[in-house]
């Protein structure tokens, strides 16, 4: 038996390994001393003699190494003096047999089955290692690809927000104000840039932040749509008046609510779990101690969704927003396929880092970059590819809307004075047949108002100002 080579001459090493022998502190003194005499006649040189020379230990005692007797019925002495001993790994404890089966077979392997020593050393180092996604390209292009990928694609999000300033696309961006237009692009952007969070180790505080700041990137991208749907709804309320003239505390509850319910995956421990890859690239990834917080999540984003939905299909023939309601329809759907995906590829045993990384990472681009198509990017693609300045026909809609706006109000204060004389009669049978007309609606409210959300369907009636259906019907130009 020999020593295995080392980097230099003369030098080897080995893993130390054996059993550990202790004194359990919950026992009594007498006990304690006769478990203390046990171990001082298991470290005792008498002892370790003996079963050195029966070769059933190893001993690091220099008096028992140097002795001849035992060195030449041993016939080891001089092995076990070369060798330099270390402990094992605790990664290696943690799964010693299958790492010894696996190191043995990558060696043969590589002596027997004309396997590159590129490829061996790779594998055992396989074995242990824990792969990740970095913008080092040692192991792999996918994560500098992607940052720079997103990074030009923010840019381009960045600098299409500088049509707002430019009077030629004013008609274009008439349904939101220019503050909200930024929220809305921004929130994209954020969505846009999630997954780097995940770039390298995985740690409990990214998994959070991960939940957070998604959540919170949907919410800036799609809420400033939802409140000029709901200050659009035909039927005012002091809740919708209310939301009309707070607009930020609406978009700073909604960000509340996505705050809070986070916040309760910090109940749950989040740890990290590693995915063991036999013959491949093992990786780790986030395990919450249950999923409530994610299943609320997706369910708190569905209801919204929902919500969005329903004013969609009550402002759906809206003259004013009927290009507006159909792009925002068509990133909703983007956006519930791509919520199914996320779960269903959530719950799925992925065995390969890099998928396991863009797959998700590609329902996110998606999401962004559907979001900003749909309700900004559309508007400066039809800016650019008009031929004609539209602002002198903007103003033409806007002195059109005026004159004609002037006219009806002279034919209404001319219909008032001839209809004056008949108010009184008609004051006094409406108050005769009121108790009647107050018992019928009390009967059929509940029928009446799904009736009118069907009418207010399929009504093609301006519920916005002259302005905005001016800046809506130039998409027809």
């Amino acid at each position: 038996m020999s020593a295995l080579p080392g980097m230099k001459e003369g030098i080897s090493g080995s893993i130390l390994s054996g059993t550990n022998i202790g004194i359990i502190k919950n026992i009594s003194e007498d006990r304690k001393e006769a478990a203390l005499e046990v171990l001082k006649y298991f470290t005792s040189k008498e002892y370790q003699k003996e079963k050195f020379k029966e070769r059933v230990l190893s001993t690091s005692i220099d008096e028992i190494l140097n002795d001849e007797e035992v060195c030449k019925k041993n016939g080891l002495c001089e092995l076990a003096k070369s060798i330099q001993y270390t402990v094992e790994p605790e990664f290696i404890k943690e799964k010693s047999e299958d790492y010894r089966k696996r190191y043995q077979k990558y060696i043969y392997q590589y002596l027997h089955e004309d396997k590159t020593i590129e490829e061996t050393l790779k594998k055992i180092n396989d074995i242990t290692a824990i792969y990740y996604m970095t913008l080092d390209t040692e192991n792999s292009y996918i994560g500098l690809v992607y940052f720079i990928f997103i990074f030009v694609l923010s840019l381009l999000m960045l600098l299409s927000l500088t049509f707002i300033v430019r009077e030629s696309f004013r008609p274009f961006i008439m349904f939101l104000t220019d503050d909200f237009w930024v929220i809305t692009v921004l929130g994209s952007i954020l969505i846009l840039w999630t997954p780097v969070i995940g770039y390298g180790p995985v740690m409990a505080l990214k998994c959070h932040m991960k939940l957070l700041l998604i959540s919170i990137g949907y919410t800036l991208s799609i809420c400033p749509a939802m409140y000029k749907l709901i200050i659009q709804f035909p039927e005012k309320s002091k809740l919708i008046e209310w939301i009309y003239k707070h607009k930020y505390l609406f978009l700073l509850f909604n960000i509340l609510m996505d705050i809070l319910i986070n916040s309760i995956s910090l109940i749950s421990v989040c740890t990290s779990q590693t995915v063991l890859v036999e013959d491949g690239e093992s990786f780790e990834k986030c395990k919450y101690n249950g999923e409530y917080s994610f299943i609320l999540l997706i369910i708190y984003k569905c209801m919204v969704i929902v919500l969005i939905l329903l004013l969609i299909f009550v402002e759906w023939n809206n003259s004013s927003s009927w290009y507006d309601v159909r792009f925002i329809t068509v990133a909703l759907y983007i956006d519930i396929l791509s919520i199914i995906l996320i779960y269903t590829f959530h719950v799925i045993q992925i065995k390969n880092y890099i998928s396991f990384f863009m797959i998700p990472a590609a329902n996110t681009t998606i999401i962004s970059f559907s979001n900003y198509i749909c309700l900004y990017g559309f508007r400066v693609i039809i800016g650019l590819m008009r031929k004609r300045d539209i602002t002198l026909d903007f103003i033409s809609r806007i002195e059109e809307s005026f004159i004609t706006t002037q006219s009806q109000l002279k034919s209404f204060n001319d219909s008032s004075k001839n209809n004056k004389k008949n108010s009184i009669y008609k004051s006094e049978l409406m108050d005769h047949n009121e108790n009647n007309i107050n018992f019928e609606t009390a009967s059929t409210k509940r029928t009446s108002f799904i009736a009118r959300m069907i009418n207010y369907h399929y009504s093609n009636q301006e519920y916005n100002s002259s302005s905005t259906s001016s800046a809506s019907n130039t998409f027809n130009k």
